[in-house]
């Protein structure tokens, strides 16, 4: 159990990086509101995916080594800074496109 867990956690991580580069290609082509709501779900895509990633590592966690454990840790506090940071653009762009609507 221990050593398959970290084989789906970095094959979980490719569809966090998938998620990611939606997220960019959302942000960067898309215009109005239609941004704004691709953004949005895109990051709970992300936040969803996170999620699972934590929830299964402390399911596992008194089973796997203490390195595999690190390991899957820092990869989570990645991902967990990720989603802070997708979430955190989102909403500023949001505010932005409200001011720019009021003016």
């Amino acid at each position: 159990m221990q050593g398959a867990y970290l084989t789906i956690t970095i094959g979980m991580q490719f569809f966090v990086i998938v998620g990611y580069l939606l997220y960019l290609v959302f942000r960067t082509w898309s215009i109005g509101e239609d941004r704004i709501s691709l953004m949005s779900w895109t990051a709970r895509l992300v936040g969803f995916l996170t999620l699972w990633i934590l929830v299964s590592m402390l399911l596992v966690a008194g089973r796997m080594t203490l390195a595999d454990l690190v390991l899957s840790g820092g990869i989570l506090a990645a991902d967990i800074l990720g989603l802070y940071l997708l979430v955190d653009d989102t909403l500023r762009m949001k505010v932005r496109m409200q001011v720019e609507g009021q003016s």
